[in-house]
């Protein structure tokens, strides 16, 4: 019999498993935008990682350095947000998962990213250890209640049918 006579299956690519992806497979929408920071220069990404950090460590974003750093990539409308936007992923989910600069560069590589943009993985390191103090921080303030969630309540304590509703 031939390879894919009859009733046999074609064989199935294994799955491909990162650590900065908590140990699962990469986001199609991730491996995408990797392709729009091959794009840029390994200098340019290097200082636009550099901005990425500093938003992330609660430091606010200069807008007009980004777009002054992207305008040369000849990017198109939706590129600059996205770049910014996995970037920020890879970063902050590296840093969920304590993986280091090297390993992140690795993974980075075999999803496409050139050996000359490995500048950013040694910024990522740098900033690791307070990125993860401030984004474990970060996640422990989530606790207040959202606006709804309040006004329902403050309804339900001044209207004894709100619990008579239905679905409620």
């Amino acid at each position: 019999m031939g390879c894919c006579s009859g009733n046999e299956r074609a064989p199935v690519a294994p799955e491909m498993r990162f650590w900065f992806c908590g140990d699962l497979d990469c986001p199609d929408w991730v491996l995408a935008e990797v392709s729009t920071l091959a794009k840029m220069s390994s200098v340019k990404l290097w200082l636009l990682c550099s901005q990425v950090l500093k938003e992330l460590l609660g430091r606010g974003t200069d807008c007009e350095k980004i777009l002054k750093l992207t305008a040369n990539a000849k990017f198109e409308s939706g590129d600059v947000k996205a770049t910014v936007a996995v970037l920020s992923f890879i970063l902050s989910s590296a840093a969920k998962h304590s993986v280091d600069g090297g390993c992140l560069f690795s993974e980075l590589q075999q999803l496409g990213l050139p050996k000359a943009h490995g500048q950013l993985c040694h910024s990522y390191e740098e900033k690791q250890s307070p990125l993860q103090k401030h984004l474990g921080s970060a996640t422990y303030t989530l606790s207040v209640r959202p606006a709804s969630v309040r006004t329902h309540s403050r309804r339900c304590t001044q209207n004894a049918k709100c619990m008579e509703s239905p679905g409620r």
